[in-house]
């Protein structure tokens, strides 16, 4: 008989925690994306007034709201926007715990370069064990099933 062999602690959490995989995680975008695009519409229609800058105003707004809107909700004891929550997924770090709002505004704006190099950080979601995208990999963070 040979001995079973330990295992720490990081091959148990890594074992309990299950991927969630680029269709549910796609869907959770979909739907933050009609909200979140809701919401800056509505703040940029009471907040803007028409001028020559009104473009650039509605992108920094979009961008922070956005910004604190994933960072705030994916650090927060939900862990995951409104998407995810109906999704039933959420974004721990790689032991499976609760993100800081540090790490989460990490995550957020290493989805822009996931973005910039033609989608492909997100494409990394179907072809890594852990269903990695960039960002993820970036921040050290997973998105897995609730």
């Amino acid at each position: 008989m040979h001995p079973q062999r330990y295992r720490g602690l990081d091959d148990l959490l890594e074992q309990s925690l299950e991927g969630a995989d680029l269709g549910k995680r796609f869907f959770a975008g979909v739907i933050d994306y009609i909200f979140t695009q809701v919401v800056v519409f509505v703040a940029t229609v009471l907040l803007i007034e028409e001028s020559e800058t009104a473009w650039l105003q509605m992108f920094l707004v979009s961008v922070v709201f956005n910004w604190f809107y994933s960072a705030g909700m994916e650090s927060s004891a939900k862990q995951g926007t409104v998407g995810k929550i109906l999704m039933d997924i959420k974004v721990v770090d790689l032991y499976g715990r609760r993100v800081s709002f540090f790490v989460a505004t990490n995550r957020f704006f290493a989805k822009y370069l996931s973005a910039l190099l033609l989608f492909v950080g997100y494409l990394m979601i179907l072809f890594d064990a852990k269903n990695q995208g960039l960002h993820d990999k970036i921040a050290r963070t997973l998105v897995v099933k609730a």
